[in-house]
């Protein structure tokens, strides 16, 4: 009967079914129209770049260009005093020849370092301009012609020959350095301020290309999401309006405006609430359609509550049968529910026994844990002992090798002394003869009485040294009986400790034999407790199949229950809506305005 009441909705025809449009929701727009402005900045900044790395470029050939002038203008200062000092050395001899000719040798020295440079800078001089390594190439030559001349002058040392070199090779050779020099500089000036110019231009293209695209893409990006606002906006009102209209139930009305989806030129979001709004109106416009078909059709419910009160009243005479049985059923339940009770308690008790000898067990196995790692660390204490007792036996070692050194030290100076004594001796004799025979002129004789004192003042410090070493040796005796001692004592305490070690080990086998009791224990627990355990099985066997008659029992009575409950809704909303539905229906429908 209620399925005669589902009508089929009228398909909405808004005169776009020939007309495809491609999915692009708002925010795809708008990421598609930034991306379209972040890219044409992207490739602004590659071109600036370009044009950047090329400057750097030019920049660096004109520092590699400065770094090669500069070069040059040291190793033309250098040829100079070279020169000059080869002019000074060729106009004298001795030892003005020498000091002219060393310094040339250093000048000379110093060119040839720069050259050698200069030299590795071809691969640069190439890059930079090939007229400028032709240059220096010139210079080398030239260099090296005049360094060639310029040795065999000194090699000659003729006045003759220096001359004609000083007169006619050597200015010869200097003014083509200095017409090379005066070239490269040109050169490199040149260059310089032709990619001074070529760096200004490059400046001036970037930045007027630079505000031309930005200018242009800044108005142009202006110009399209002005366009896009205002499409926005009108759409949106288009949209408002259409609400508007079936929220005063004029649903003709918003059916028959049509130019907002013609306008929008993707399916974006705009256009789905547009076209959700009109299948909206659509679907209403049916629906009331409906509900006055569905009118007529309310006068046959009240025969089919009729129908189900009948009905109604036999479910619950099944209902009220089925709940004597689930009492009776109960009633079985509880006394198996009983005898788990008491099965429960004597295995609760078991438990309780298996509990205590476990914390018991656990206890123990602390303990041994405690006692074990005691031991461990007493055998760390013991071994530490053992390396120090090793320490120390070093630094006696130390200690006897410092006393054989102190020793030979002594025994040097006992020897210093026996042949200060005999020299002393024969001095002292040699004065009393010498005095004897000079009489009054053995006054000269005060050198020889001087030496004496001398070697008396000698014994004298030898004396006190031995005396010092002798302190040192007794100082480090002491010292060696002091360690020794130490030694012994260590030994003593690593005693102690290995015997407490021992007696911790000892302590740890006794708890383990605790253990294994108490594990038998346990085990007799366990077993007690198995039979309680047997017990309740047999016992939750039967509280089983009782659940399951319970449960059958149960299921009938929810089926029947849930069949009682939809005919009670049935007939409670038969009964208060019935009276009223007809009228209110026809008020609705009358408001809203259907051509």
């Amino acid at each position: 009967m209620r399925n005669n009441m589902k009508k089929q909705p009228r398909p909405i025809n808004n005169g776009q079914g020939n007309e495809r449009k491609v999915a692009l929701s708002l925010s795809k727009q708008l990421s598609i129209f930034m991306l379209s402005i972040f890219i044409i900045f992207i490739s602004i900044f590659v071109f600036n770049n370009r044009q950047m790395n090329h400057m750097v470029h030019a920049y660096s050939q004109y520092a590699e260009s400065q770094e090669i002038v500069t070069l040059i203008k040291k190793i033309y200062t250098q040829a100079m005093r070279g020169f000059n000092n080869l002019q000074s050395a060729l106009l004298f001899y001795g030892e003005d020849f020498m000091r002219y000719a060393e310094e040339y040798n250093k000048e000379h020295e110093v060119i040839q370092q720069e050259l050698g440079r200069l030299e590795g800078m071809k691969e640069a001089l190439i890059e930079i301009d090939p007229t400028l390594t032709q240059k220096v190439e010139q210079l080398i030559e030239v260099i090296e012609a005049n360094d060639t001349l310029s040795q065999e002058a000194l090699e000659a040392k003729r006045f003759d020959k220096a001359h004609v070199f000083m007169v006619e090779d050597g200015q010869e050779y200097m003014a083509q350095i200095q017409k090379i020099f005066k070239d490269i500089d040109q050169l490199t000036t040149d260059k310089t301020s032709k990619q001074v110019d070529i760096t200004i231009k490059a400046l001036n293209k970037i930045e007027e290309i630079s505000i031309l695209v930005v200018s242009i893409v800044s108005i142009v990006a202006i110009i399209i999401f002005g366009i896009y606002i205002k499409n926005l906006k009108m759409a949106l009102k288009n949209i408002t309006d259409k609400i508007n209209s079936i929220s005063k139930l004029e649903l003709s009305h918003s059916l028959k405006d049509k130019s907002l989806s013609r306008k929008r030129l993707f399916r974006d979001e705009v256009y789905e609430i547009d076209e959700g709004i009109k299948k909206m109106a659509q679907e209403l416009q049916d629906m009331v359609q409906i509900l006055k078909n569905s009118i007529g059709e309310l006068q046959q419910v009240d025969t089919h509550l009729d129908h189900k009160t009948i009905h109604t009243k036999e479910a619950f005479d099944s209902i009220n049968d089925n709940l004597d049985g689930v009492v009776e059923e109960m009633r079985v339940w509880k006394k198996e529910v009983s005898m788990v009770t008491k099965v429960t308690e004597e295995l609760t008790s078991n438990s309780e026994e298996t509990s205590a000898t476990t914390e018991n067990i656990t206890s123990t196995t602390v303990e041994i844990i405690e006692e074990a790692v005691n031991g461990i660390d007493m055998l760390h204490r013991m071994i530490e002992k053992m390396k120090h007792i090793r320490e120390f036996i070093e630094e006696v070692v130390e200690v006897i090798g410092a006393l054989k050194q102190e020793s030979v030290i002594v025994s040097k100076s006992t020897d210093i002394i026996n042949q200060i004594s005999e020299q002393t001796n024969l001095l002292a004799l040699n004065a009393s003869i010498e005095a004897a025979r000079a009489g009054e002129s053995g006054k000269g004789f005060a050198v020889v009485a001087q030496e004496i004192n001398n070697l008396a003042n000698v014994s004298r410090n030898s004396t006190v040294e031995i005396n010092s070493c002798i302190d040192k040796m007794g100082h480090l005796i002491g010292h060696t009986g002091q360690l020794v001692d130490e030694a012994n004592q260590e030994a003593t305490q690593s005693e102690v400790f290995a015997g407490d070690t021992l007696n911790k080990f000892n302590v740890i086998e006794e708890n383990l034999k605790a253990t294994i009791a108490r594990l038998e224990d346990m085990n007799m627990a366990v077993t007690q407790s198995s039979k309680g355990v047997e017990s309740i099985l047999e016992s939750m066997n039967a509280i089983h199949v009782l659940g399951n008659s319970v449960s059958e029992k149960t299921n009938d009575i929810t089926l029947e229950m849930n069949e009682q409950i939809e005919l009670i809704n049935d007939l409670g909303k038969a009964t208060h809506t019935l009276s009223t539905v007809v009228h209110t229906l026809d008020h609705i429908i009358n408001r809203f305005m259907i051509d």
